[in-house]
């Protein structure tokens, strides 16, 4: 029992002084880690742009994929047998 009455006080120490240090960024946990368009956290690259800059939407992809799966679903058994 003293071990964890002396390691209690250590914890207790420590977070007070690190309550006392000046607080360095006063912005929200919110506003540090931010979320994207998507609701993920977002981050800041060290160049200011986001992860939702660095990615913009591309029409001509999205055209692209949902042709892709317009085939994939009507030509289901004819891919699984390219497969083989």
């Amino acid at each position: 029992m003293p071990d964890e009455k002396k390691n209690a006080e250590a914890l207790d120490r420590i977070a007070r002084d690190c309550a006392a240090l000046p607080r360095r960024d006063v912005r929200t946990a919110e506003d540090i880690i931010g979320y994207d368009a998507l609701g993920l956290p977002g981050h800041q690259m060290p160049d200011g742009i986001t992860r939702d800059q660095s990615t913009p939407h591309d029409p001509t992809f999205e055209k692209a994929v949902d042709a892709a799966e317009r085939v994939m679903a009507r030509d289901r058994d004819a891919l699984k047998e390219l497969a083989k």
